[in-house]
């Protein structure tokens, strides 16, 4: 019988294993487009371990408020900027030591108080920026504004006015026909108008006149300090009567406060080079200050000090500026801190005087809980 040729031995299937293969393909092409469709939905918990937050799990949390011991610490950041607390309850540490831990019943307030700075990149001053900042404190409560009116920039001195009294060779201008009309106008304002200006840090009126002005080394010649800047020297009249017209010019404007910063001798560089005279250096600085305080009196305007920070840690202080040479002159003590040293500062500053002056701290982020006033460069 001949043997039957033709399908007759298929029976309708091939090897398991391309079955198996098949399978697994798909599965991984799957998984595959799974992980790209969750990605952007991958986080990292406090452990470090990677876990899904998924979208709707925001809102389902959210609702969950209503119940007791829910958590709630997803509240807008915003509503933390414009919130305070009193500060009752907190231990304060002397800057350099630890501080106490924060009460956690101390209770929320409004901002009373929040100084914003102008940076010079906002000179010549216009009415936009003024709209802007203006709209800004508005919305978060502040309540004053701090404005750089002269700095030392580099080799240059910069006014942000338009100034009587500067000569060309003192300080450069940086202002329009229409600036001092908008900074009387900011003065003017609900706001408390702060005036910001740079002292004895001057390198180009320290150069224009070295006899008159400028400090100089025990060589006789001009003093640079480690940032390669020049000062004026706080022992020479002329140099002191400088600072005190453009303060009474800045008075004119309306501004309720100045505060003056660099006030002192260098504290960088070859200080053993510096010639310092034959009067003291105490006795320097307490006649600008008190010069000072007499050219401000007629206007009614509140004198400030930005103080070097060494006085509060007991450092070394090659400024010469103390807390006792400025407290009989000025109605308020600035200071570079951090928010856990505040509360020693403000004690140390309430007993100069038994309170007639205030201590406010100039801060680069916005502390939580917020102190009742402070200075913010950013």
């Amino acid at each position: 019988m001949a043997k039957v040729r033709g399908y007759s031995s298929y029976h309708g299937r091939g090897p398991m294993w391309k079955t198996v293969a098949a399978v697994l393909l798909i599965a991984i092409i799957l998984a595959s487009f799974g992980v790209l469709a969750l990605g952007h939905y991958m986080v990292v918990d406090e452990t470090g371990l990677p876990k899904i937050q998924l979208p709707w799990a925001d809102e389902w949390n959210s609702h969950s408020d209503e119940n007791p011991g829910s958590d709630d610490s997803g509240r807008n950041a915003d509503e933390n900027a414009e919130n305070n607390h009193d500060g009752e309850g907190e231990t304060a540490g002397e800057p350099g030591g630890e501080s106490g831990e924060e009460s956690s019943s101390a209770s929320a307030a409004p901002v009373r108080e929040l100084l914003r700075t102008y940076g010079s990149y906002t000179a010549p001053f216009g009415w936009d920026e003024y709209n802007e900042e203006i709209s800004m404190a508005e919305r978060y409560g502040y309540t004053a504004f701090s404005v750089l009116l002269k700095e030392n920039k580099y080799d240059r001195s910069v006014i942000y006015f338009r100034s009587n009294s500067v000569p060309s060779d003192m300080a450069a201008t940086r202002a329009d026909a229409s600036t001092n009309e908008v900074l009387k106008t900011l003065a003017a304002s609900q706001f408390h108008a702060v005036a910001r200006m740079t002292c004895f840090l001057d390198s180009q009126a320290a150069n224009a006149n070295v006899r008159r002005f400028g400090l100089r080394n025990t060589g006789s010649y001009i003093f640079y300090d480690g940032n390669g800047e020049n000062w004026l020297d706080p022992g020479k009249p002329d140099a002191r009567a400088y600072l005190c017209d453009i303060a009474r010019e800045i008075a004119e404007l309306g501004f309720k406060e100045i505060l003056l910063t660099h006030v002192g001798y260098p504290t960088e560089g070859k200080l053993d080079k510096i010639a310092y005279g034959d009067t003291p250096i105490a006795e320097n600085l307490t006649a600008f200050l008190s010069e000072m305080r007499e050219t401000l009196n007629p206007y009614g305007v509140k004198l400030s000090v930005e103080m070097p920070r060494a006085v509060f840690t007991h450092q070394d202080n090659p400024s010469g500026l103390t807390l006792e040479i400025a407290a009989p002159y000025v109605d308020r003590m600035y200071c570079v801190v951090t928010p856990e040293e505040i509360d020693y500062c403000d004690g140390t500053v309430f007993n100069l005087r038994d309170g007639a002056v205030e201590f406010v701290p100039i801060l680069s982020e916005l502390p939580q809980p917020l102190p009742r006033q402070f200075l913010y460069l950013a």
